[in-house]
């Protein structure tokens, strides 16, 4: 299996300490669901019920530093995670163990071999217009997520899998592939369901209707998103707030308004700010404990002289990822070298430790090569990733020396995507990634950095390539765990592609917002969250 990759930005848009334990939540870990993980028939949702006494009603308040792009479900973009996506359900969803949970199907059943997968939905739930949801809607949802004019390019190979799509009663939907697909939930807790009268209607591209918590009232773009609550939810008595409002502001002027009441949070990556506010009793730093994010530079081995192993190598044992986790990030983040989860069945503790700061190793490592005197370029985004430029410079001064000069080179998205996803930069890029915490085969196929049918370094194998088609149909646990081995090996070997440090998921919100359970979208389930 290959899949294909989405946009760059929004693929590459991680598993950290939690700087302040939400209240109630669970110690959660990554969202893995293993094979073994789906039972054939599952047992009603737990994750995420409180433990306190919750409390009903009010609104809260986001701070959004993006816009989303639209309003469709099927497109996958960082703020319509937390936005539009609530107006959603999905078929099943990934507690905070990792394990698959009821959500829209109450049970299902999924051969040995993981070619088929039958879904039991529930009964009795109904999208916003008040329609009721059949197995015909679900169809529907999984037949327009193939679409490439519509659907983020990763739905688009995940939909493809299924050969046959039977509906054989309303509460019924049968999905089969003729081949294995052991990471066929990642999809399932990705697809949301959305309403295919309203799609299909004039209110398409101004709407978004679906079954979930919330229901959408407005789009003000560039300035606010509006949700109400469901009052006929199907998960009786959430959520327990009246609704929220998302105001699209710039970074700083969302910290200052957080600080000064006016909202309830903000996702953010302003480490000086996390690290002070953290420390206020009327605030609180929540980081998602196992949101699969992280950092990595990609390399452009169709030049020489980065078409040679070693000087990509080279460039792998330059970074001091210690330093910039503990000292630029004060501690929010872990060093990488490897990008899984820390419960990932492909996590390595070993191989992850296996690439440390050593410039004497970097320097001989091109004088093997024949290299000196290089020149290379570094393209950087700074709207987006603000928090990479003391990476940058850091890692600047350090090749310097050994004799390697890095032009750092800001530029707008539009300018970097061009140039990276058309592999027309000479040295490296930086960028943000994700899903590591996933089924090892999702990010391996889906990302634009490690896909082997096309990435952004013009890296292609066929040993990459049968690697990967190999983890995304193995189903025996003792063959997966040698093929994660493998994968890990070449990883580090090739270097086309080099990790460096997670991602941290951090909301600063009022210490007032109670009960933020994690999700293993990198969001949180706000039809949870009460406000104090």
């Amino acid at each position: 299996m290959t899949l294909s990759a989405g946009g760059a930005l929004l693929a590459a848009c991680g598993v950290a300490p939690q700087v302040a334990a939400p209240t109630a939540a669970p110690t959660p870990v990554a969202a893995n669901p293993a094979p073994t993980a789906a039972a054939p028939t599952a047992v009603a949702a737990t994750a995420g019920t409180p433990t306190l006494q919750h409390k009903t009603g009010g609104t809260l308040r986001f701070a959004s530093t993006a816009d989303v792009p639209n309003l469709d479900g099927h497109q996958r973009s960082s703020p319509s995670t937390d936005t539009v996506w609530t107006a959603y359900d999905r078929l099943i969803q990934y507690d905070a163990n990792g394990k698959v949970q009821p959500m829209l199907a109450e049970s299902w059943d999924v051969t040995p071999d993981y070619t088929q997968v039958k879904f039991n939905l529930r009964s009795g739930v109904q999208f916003h217009t008040g329609r009721e949801l059949t197995s015909d809607d679900v169809k529907w949802n999984v037949l327009r997520a193939r679409d490439p004019k519509v659907a983020s390019g990763s739905y688009v190979t995940w939909s493809n899998w299924f050969t046959t799509i039977d509906t054989p009663d309303k509460n019924t939907i049968v999905l089969k592939s003729d081949a294995s697909r052991p990471s066929m939930f990642d999809f399932f807790e990705w697809l949301n369901i959305l309403d295919p009268v309203t799609m299909q209607g004039p209110d398409a591209q101004s709407r978004s209707v679906g079954t979930g918590p919330f229901v959408f009232q407005e789009w003000k773009q560039g300035d606010s998103l509006t949700f109400s609550k469901n009052a006929n939810y199907w998960d009786t008595g959430k959520p327990y707030i009246d609704g929220f409002i998302v105001h699209i502001l710039e970074a700083q002027s969302a910290l200052v308004q957080l600080e000064a009441g006016a909202i309830d949070l903000v996702k953010t990556e302003a480490v000086d700010d996390i690290v002070r506010l953290k420390q206020d009793p009327n605030f609180q730093a929540v980081q998602h404990p196992f949101a699969g994010s992280f950092y990595e530079f990609g390399i452009n081995i169709t030049r020489p002289p980065y078409d040679d192993k070693r000087v990509r190598q080279a460039f792998n044992y330059a970074i001091d990822r210690q330093r910039y986790a503990t000292s630029i990030m004060q501690s929010l983040v872990k060093p990488l070298a490897l990008f899984w989860s820390s419960t990932s069945p492909a996590f390595d503790d070993a191989r992850n430790a296996s690439v440390p700061f050593d410039l004497d190793r970097s320097q001989s490592l091109l004088k093997e090569a024949g290299v000196s005197g290089l020149q290379a370029d570094l393209l950087y985004i700074p709207a987006s990733y603000p928090v990479l430029k003391p990476l940058a410079e850091m890692y600047q001064a350090d090749l310097a020396k050994i004799g390697v000069t890095l032009n750092i080179l800001s530029m707008d998205t539009a300018t970097w995507l061009a140039q990276v996803n058309g592999v027309q930069y000479n040295g490296l890029y930086v960028s943000g990634d994700s899903l590591g915490n996933y089924q090892p085969a999702t990010p391996l196929g889906a990302s634009p950095a490690w896909s082997p049918s096309k990435n952004n370094s013009g890296f292609k194998t066929d040993e990459w390539t049968n690697l990967v088609n190999a983890v995304s149909t193995e189903t025996d646990p003792a063959k997966q765990k040698q093929l994660y081995m493998q994968v890990n090996d070449y990883m580090i070997d090739q270097a086309w592609s080099i990790v460096f440090a997670e991602r941290a998921v951090i909301w600063l919100t009022r210490s007032a917002v109670q009960n933020m359970i994690p999700t293993g979208r990198q969001s949180f389930l706000w039809n949870q969250v009460w406000i104090n």
